[in-house]
């Protein structure tokens, strides 16, 4: 079995199949998808795709590329989102870009402490975006102490340096790994996530981003996420199945499925 930690299944990209997204996806054992929402109506319709489909489980957040005019009233609604339906497995896709982000960082950590604050409140993992601001979000985590109160999450997308891959282990946060590992670009993160803890790791797809080598220019879905867990098994030097099973493992451990 495998668990594709991260997608979004409510983008428009599937409004025309996604039973067949879904089916494929289960054919190719991959039996459980967390769908991803990164404002309140990306929220609402993963929560409403999860009544449909009983291995589709949501989670609820406000992204920092959509923070821009978030308000008080914004987070009091994701709160109860998240308490109204208890389908909904962590709260994301939240944290800080400084790469296409247009808000300030200011702003962005305004949105994003009290969905922290309000993930670790409830027992929920966060799942954290985080572009070019690994400091600010790791001095975040350290100074308000979150993790001497058992808070976790994973860092979503990880493509970052050896420095904030020691931080992120050391935080006692999960990471995980999607299509993007396969591209030529990114030969230098290689030798990093090999250094990364094998209780710490996932994989996603980011679907309906980030495809794989083999599949660049199309659409990415959840059933392609076999292509990463092949070239993440050659890379550890280990089997197919020894990667899905840790990180199928670490998956149910970090959301509690």
């Amino acid at each position: 079995m495998i668990i594709d930690t991260h997608c979004h299944l409510e983008s428009e990209q599937f409004r025309e199949d996604i039973d067949d997204v879904i089916s494929r996806a289960d054919e190719k054992g991959i039996k459980k998808l967390i769908s991803l929402g990164s404002d309140i109506a990306s929220s609402v319709a993963n929560i409403e795709i999860s009544k449909k489909y009983s291995n589709v489980y949501p989670a609820c957040g406000i992204h920092p590329e959509c923070c821009m005019g978030t308000d008080v009233n914004d987070l009091k609604r994701i709160k109860e989102l998240i308490l109204d339906n208890p389908c909904v497995k962590a709260v994301g896709e939240i944290g800080l870009d400084l790469h296409y982000a247009e808000a300030s960082l200011e702003k962005q950590i305004e949105v994003l402490i009290p969905q922290m604050d309000f993930a670790e409140a409830i027992g929920l993992p966060w799942v954290i975006h985080c572009r070019d601001a690994e400091e600010y979000l790791v001095e975040i985590i350290k100074s308000r102490n979150y993790l001497t109160r058992s808070a976790t999450g994973v860092i979503h997308c990880f493509n970052a340096s050896q420095k904030a891959a020691d931080l992120y282990m050391d935080c006692g946060f999960y990471v995980s790994l999607g299509g993007y590992i396969t591209y030529p670009s990114s030969r230098n993160l290689l030798p990093v996530i090999k250094t990364l803890r094998l209780d710490r790791i996932m994989v996603e797809t980011d679907a309906p981003y980030l495809p794989p080598q083999s599949k660049r220019g199309k659409r990415n879905e959840s059933s392609y996420i076999d292509e990463t867990v092949s070239f993440l098994a050659d890379l550890l030097e280990m089997s197919p199945e020894e990667i899905e099973d840790i990180t199928t493992e670490n998956a149910i451990r970090c959301f509690k499925l």
